[in-house]
């Protein structure tokens, strides 16, 4: 029986694999038909085809018949090899996406959080597998209403991902989508449109055209907020199908041990740059251009309080020239010397800065023309004797 089932699991598995979840649900029914359903008595097998009976079963939109099979199989798997061996923490993975569908978030969050402890433990805090776990866990408190709290764990998890596996990882680009589909929901619409736009410049620079999430994340981005989402608020009383919280990434959310490996390396044609895909087309700036990128304004030097104002300058500037033309014209006089009769009268000359300022605030710039020398008068003649 056990090898069997065993044969069964493998090819309903292969199924799986390849999209066909009708033919896969098929067989798999057919086998576990007179199944013993006591975690008790299951064996390794039957724990095994229950699991992934109960992942068919949500691919099909069916959870809460998936919810009975992974319960049963979660309980087998930790009666048979403990709860922190990798089956185990399989079918509890299972089991928290099968929660989180009909709804029950509270245990949902608490099988992830343990999913989450076991993988760290086995694999460490940067695998991919711990990563998409805290990303599910996201999406749980998201649903619950923690919305702040599960932003933060997204945005770690995307930042994490990309850090350790770089940008072209479809499960670090699925995670930014989510990110952003989120903070559109919550209102941060400027955080939401950027996001959603950096996932799809990621999938259109790193992906194939015609890789699955290119579709689904164009897709999500068209898609309009939730009206139902209460921010902030209690849960929902039912949880929401993947395609109307995540249109478009149905086909890539359950259990974290589903993801994608990570690339070993960029594509030849693609090289991996420091700089973000989005403005990597316009970096770096023209080191031959003329002109800042950014107009920098640019603030007017103020004038110290001991710094005479411009006009004031202007004024005192032309009084001295027409004191020393004065000058001038005095010396020419006293030797006897017509000043340049050519010349212009000092007050005109040189020309006065065109101001605006008061003629009453300017000290006069013209002093009166000096009086001819006065002879003195002969002497009297002495009258003759009489």
């Amino acid at each position: 029986m056990s090898t069997g089932l065993a044969e069964v699991t493998a090819r309903a598995y292969d199924l799986f694999e390849a999209g066909d979840l009708s033919a896969a649900q098929l067989l798999l029914n057919n086998a576990l038909t007179a199944a013993d359903t006591d975690p008790g008595n299951a064996s390794s097998a039957l724990a095994e085809a229950a699991t992934l009976y109960s992942r068919v079963l949500v691919g099909l939109g069916e959870p809460h018949s998936a919810r009975i099979w992974a319960t049963f199989a979660y309980e087998a798997e930790s009666r048979l090899n403990g709860p922190s061996h990798e089956r185990a923490i399989r079918a509890a993975a299972t089991l928290a996406s099968v929660l989180h569908r009909i709804g029950n978030h509270a245990d949902s969050a608490a099988l992830y959080g343990a999913v989450i402890e076991g993988l760290t433990a086995q694999e460490g805090p940067e695998s991919p597998q711990v990563l998409a776990a805290h990303a599910d866990l996201a999406t749980v408190e998201y649903a619950r209403g923690e919305c702040d709290i599960a932003r933060a764990r997204l945005a770690e998890a995307w930042d994490m991902t990309r850090e350790a596996y770089g940008d072209a990882h479809p499960a670090g680009i699925r995670m930014l989508a989510r990110l952003g589909a989120m903070e559109r929901d919550c209102g941060h619409f400027t955080e939401a449109h950027q996001h959603l736009s950096h996932a799809r410049e990621l999938t259109r620079v790193y992906l194939e055209p015609d890789h699955p999430l290119v579709a689904q994340i164009t897709s999500l981005s068209r898609a309009p907020a939730n009206p139902h989402h209460n921010c902030g608020g209690p849960a929902l009383t039912t949880a929401p199908a993947d395609d109307e919280a995540y249109p478009g990434l149905q086909d890539l959310d359950g259990s974290p041990l589903d993801l994608p490996p990570a690339p070993g390396e960029a594509p030849p044609d693609r090289p991996q740059s420091p700089v973000p895909p989005d403005v990597a087309e316009t970096w770096p700036p023209d080191e031959t251009a003329s002109r800042l990128p950014v107009h920098v304004p640019r603030q007017r030097r103020r004038r110290g309080r001991n710094q005479p104002a411009p006009l004031v300058t202007g004024a005192l500037v032309a009084a001295v020239i027409g004191a020393v033309a004065v000058v001038v014209g005095l010396a020419a006089v006293d030797q006897g010397q017509d000043p340049d009769e050519t010349a212009p009268p000092a007050a005109s000359w040189p020309p006065p800065p065109n101001t605006t300022a008061p003629q009453a605030s300017a000290p006069p710039t013209t002093a009166p023309r000096p009086a001819p020398p006065v002879r003195p008068a002969p002497a009297p003649a002495p009258r003759p004797a009489a």
